[in-house]
């Protein structure tokens, strides 16, 4: 009996060997078909025990991969697979490649105490929802690359220690700013419990430049003086709690933005830095909703100014509709009943040139209409200037 037992095995071992399970290029040999949770665990035990490659090719994993705690020696690959509740690599060691070229993540992902020390390949992976990279460990190396990436709903590298090289040609971030359901996962990981911890509320208090509690300066002992009871002021703490995390994860996702562009720049590929510094201004504006002081409104002056002149230096239309608006609007302030028909186009070409201040028409002016006139031109001049930018875009900037 048991050696028909062996018979039957060794028919269906070739019969699986045989099948179209498995894919062979350049001397590769792919798992095909898409395992079971419990078919993963047992061909992970032995690529572990056996210190063999880990290989699979357009497998669909309807199951959340674990290979938390492990040390790869040898190269990983994931090619053309879709992963339906992401992959778990906490604590996890890629000594040799690591590769999910044109593998998709269809839930929020985060790569944690993962150690990449080799060649780690995302090229044209897409992310439908968020991803974080935090606390990584590279070594010299090392070598990421983002090649053609999707990140549908923003991305998280700001605590990724990517110290490394780094490609990101051809990378693309769909919505900058991401869905409710991407931002709370991003959300989730920026919390520090020792920084808001309810015994710590003095501590974030006297961090913010403005009482949120209004113009008193009592801080704590105000809030607790003024408020019914203990349970108000627990609310009022956590909606600090709540402004801090959306500031620093807006932050974070900012600061993605930003290390991309500098590798862009880095890289002297000007064009493609243009649009991760609009998703920088993007994020930044978010981030400035959630700072309690009186610098945030200077700041959104700025950024709601560079962006509906010239779109944050990516659009020249938006400088010559900026300049001729304002130009028209104060023109029409200033003048109002002074002008007849015949001379209203010759002075409104003249107050177009912003060094121009001795027209005829500018004499006998209010008061008001003076500072209004000096005020018009200043804006006049900047929509020049952003018009020159936003045609310098694929210069250096």
């Amino acid at each position: 009996m048991k050696r028909n037992c062996v018979k039957i095995q060794r028919i269906f071992d070739k019969k699986v060997n045989l099948s179209n399970n498995y894919y062979k290029k350049d001397g590769d040999l792919f798992l095909e078909v898409s395992p079971t949770q419990s078919d993963f665990k047992e061909q992970l035990t032995k690529v572990i025990r056996e210190n063999r490659e880990l290989k699979y090719r357009g497998c669909h994993f309807s199951f959340p991969v674990d290979i938390s705690n492990h040390e790869f020696n040898k190269k990983v690959r994931f090619h053309n697979c879709t992963f339906e509740k992401g992959i778990k690599c906490r604590n996890t060691t890629f000594n040799e490649l690591i590769d999910f070229y044109q593998s998709t993540f269809e839930s929020n992902q985060i790569f944690h105490l993962t150690d990449f020390l080799s060649i780690s390949i995302f090229s044209e992976t897409t992310f439908k929802k968020a991803v974080i990279f935090r606390h990584n460990k590279v070594s010299a190396n090392t070598y990421i690359s983002f090649e053609k990436a999707i990140f549908k709903n923003g991305l998280d590298i700001s605590n990724s220690n990517f110290w490394c090289t780094l490609q990101v040609y051809g990378i693309k971030v769909e919505l900058p700013i991401p869905n409710m359901s991407s931002f709370i996962f991003y959300l989730k990981y920026n919390m520090n419990n020792d920084e808001f911890d309810s015994e710590n509320r003095d501590f974030i208090l006297n961090k913010l430049s403005v009482n949120p509690f209004g113009n008193k300066k009592e801080g704590v002992d105000y809030v607790i003086k003024n408020l019914e009871n203990k349970k108000e002021v627990e609310k009022e703490f956590n909606k600090i709690q709540l402004y801090f995390l959306y500031k620093n994860t807006f932050k974070g996702i900012r600061e993605s933005y930003r290390r991309i562009k500098q590798e862009f720049r880095k890289n002297e590929n000007h064009i493609e830095s243009l649009d991760f510094h609009h998703h920088e201004m993007t994020a930044f504006k978010k981030e400035l909703d959630f700072k309690l002081n009186i610098e945030k409104y200077k700041n959104k002056v700025i950024i709601y100014v560079n962006k509906y002149s010239n779109d944050y230096k990516r659009n020249w239309f938006r400088g010559v509709l900026f300049t001729m608006t304002t130009a028209f609007l104060f023109f029409n302030i200033i003048f109002f009943q002074k002008l007849n028909s015949l001379s209203y186009t010759y002075e409104f070409i003249n107050f177009l040139n912003p060094l121009n201040l001795n027209s005829e028409s500018y004499r006998n002016l209010s008061d008001i209409r003076i500072v209004l006139l000096y005020i018009s031109k200043i804006f006049i001049g900047f929509g020049y200037y952003q018009t020159i930018q936003a045609f310098r875009k694929y210069g250096k900037n």
